[in-house]
């Protein structure tokens, strides 16, 4: 049941929150007999409607949302003044008006001629209506009431949320959602964002949100190999500290515990099921943004390597949908291959040979990957052991191993791209192992590794239908939508990693804005700049992250004039 009385009280406080300039990791009330504002934060996130959730910005239609709505849904809107009467024909909808510090209100105005600012018809139960005011009506009753006695609250929740204090000045959340009612789907949301003040962020001046990569979490990449990150060794912190409100999820199975040992759960987690829990993210942050003063708009979606075919998925789906259900604004494709061009048929054949063999597991019921197997493995003993024999590579030394599994991943034959790998090495052949790295310092590659380990169990379906989809011989159906997909679209390469060879993805797209920023140092693609690169590397701020920057205050709303 929501309680409606605790909505507006919650969401006008949002904007007064203070507490005192501290490093606290949990969000708590300094002191516990105080109202001092941070009650109404946490009272605000848990009240939340997250099935579901439709936003209405100002000069946009609440009928079209109604319109557009399932039984079921909950609709925000942002205040303002909206001219039009309102007809709610369907059950299950929650209708909720947002007011701001500034006390602005949703306020429902007589477009001319209407007897009635919001009807709902008859036999239609479960509808609940907050914080409408009417105007220039015959009866101009603002609207909080409900029309039936009891409605069930939505299956999705936040768990947890926590604060802390990243680098100066950048504040760091964390959010634990539980989308529907799978206890096991669970996912962790992050948002770095500049504040002088705890709990109210400064305006900002573009928007991102990220989807990881396979067998990673968020954390690898905003740490970057150093216990302190900053704007320097963070793309996280480097953005924020210029003015962008970064998001960023951790699917569900990278919070599955690494003692789990019955993976049924898993069974139909793939490519879709995360970008489901993508787009349910993104309406939570949009609803977030819009009540901590950055606007309600959709946002810039982000996927590294794995995560692109999550964010594509997720945008193609949105493209089956009216546009005021949409949560995505622009895409960006960090270094990855979805589709082959014809003159790339070998490379696409190599990513058909690895489907047979997962499918197999997944029809024998083993639905689980692993967790992260050798990558992990070789950080934590170049890490305990580095002079060490290693019993992985034999022939190398531990330290050897972990250069080699990040600078020469083509020799252990994956091989979406000629000659791909994680980091640029000091080979003078491709046959030779790299003794050490080129554009990323050895402790910024070393000290993340052990951490892979940490990110459980990634499913087998995820990786078979990313092999597929790449394949192109399978029936997956996520794809189908790609080539309706007109957003704005960046693509962000290495050429030592996917780099060129991802450029055919975005062109089988209906978008007339892409824009493709691929990073070259090395004339050999076999030593040259590579996928992690793009996050490690010493250069990234000015090779990588600068022009990802500029894209996106090029793509901010306020500068397009949207």
């Amino acid at each position: 049941m929501i309680k409606k009385s605790k909505i507006l009280f919650c969401l006008l406080l949002l904007f007064l929150i203070s507490c005192q300039d501290n490093d606290e990791t949990i969000i708590s009330d300094p002191d516990p007999t105080s109202t001092s504002g941070v009650e109404a934060w946490q009272d605000l996130v848990s009240e939340l409607v997250l099935d579901h959730t439709i936003i209405v910005q100002k000069n946009h239609s609440i009928q079209d949302a109604i319109n557009a709505a399932e039984p079921g849904n909950a609709i925000y809107i942002e205040p303002g003044i909206y001219k039009e009467s309102l007809t709610i024909d369907k059950p299950d909808i929650l209708l909720i008006g947002i007011q701001s510090v500034n006390g602005d209100k949703v306020i429902l105005e007589n477009p001319g001629g209407a007897s009635k600012g919001i009807n709902v018809t008859n036999n239609v139960s479960g509808v609940e209506i907050s914080n409408i005011e009417l105007q220039n009506f015959a009866d101009n009753t603002s609207y909080t009431t409900s029309n039936s006695a009891v409605r069930t609250a939505g299956e999705t929740h936040v768990i947890k949320m926590s604060r802390e204090w990243a680098c100066s000045a950048i504040a760091y959340y964390q959010f634990e959602i539980q989308i529907g009612s799978d206890p096991h789907n669970v996912v962790r949301i992050r948002r770095f964002v500049k504040e002088d003040t705890p709990y109210q962020p400064l305006p900002t001046n573009g928007d991102i949100f990220m989807a990881h990569g396979a067998n990673q979490n968020l954390e690898i990449f905003f740490r970057t190999g150093t216990d302190l990150p900053t704007p320097q060794t963070s793309a996280f912190l480097y953005l924020a500290s210029k003015g962008i409100d970064v998001w960023g999820i951790d699917q569900a199975w990278t919070l599955v515990p690494q003692e789990t040992t019955e993976f049924e759960f898993m069974k139909d987690w793939g490519v879709e099921h995360d970008a489901k829990n993508t787009l349910a993210a993104l309406a939570f942050a949009r609803l977030i943004r819009g009540f901590t003063g950055q606007g309600y708009g959709p946002m810039n979606l982000l996927g590294f390597s794995y995560g692109t075919a999550v964010a594509f998925t997720a945008a193609g789906m949105e493209t089956q949908q009216e546009q005021i259900l949409r949560d995505i604004k622009g895409l960006i494709n960090t270094d990855q291959i979805l589709k082959f061009d014809d003159k790339d048929e070998m490379y696409r054949q190599n990513t058909c040979m690895g489907t047979t063999g997962l499918l197999e597991q997944i029809n024998a019921g083993i639905y689980q990957a692993g967790n992260a197997g050798n990558l992990g493995n070789v950080g934590q003993l170049a890490h305990s052991a580095p002079d060490e024999p290693s019993p992985i590579f034999p022939g190398l030394t531990n330290a050897q191993a972990a250069f080699f599994i990040g600078a020469n991943m083509y020799l252990l034959g994956d091989t979406p791209a000629p000659y791909w790998h994680f980091t640029g090495g000091n080979q003078t052949s491709p046959e030779m192992p790299a003794t050490d790295l080129l554009f990323t310092s050895t402790g910024r590659w070393l000290k993340p590794l052990p951490n892979v380990s940490g990110v459980s169990y990634m499913p087998n379906l995820a990786i078979y239908d990313l092999n597929a989809c790449m394949c192109d011989e399978e029936d997956v159906s996520f794809d189908d939508h790609f080539s309706k997909i007109s957003l704005p679209i960046f693509y962000l390469g290495a050429e030592g990693g996917f780099g060129s060879y991802g450029l055919y993805t975005n062109s089988i797209t209906a978008s007339s804005d892409i824009t493709s920023h691929i990073v070259s140092k090395t004339p050999e693609r076999f030593n040259d700049f590579g996928h992690a690169d793009l996050f490690y590397a010493d250069s990234a701020p000015e090779d990588v992250w600068e022009p990802l920057y500029q894209w996106l205050r090029e793509h901010n709303d306020d500068v397009m004039g949207l």
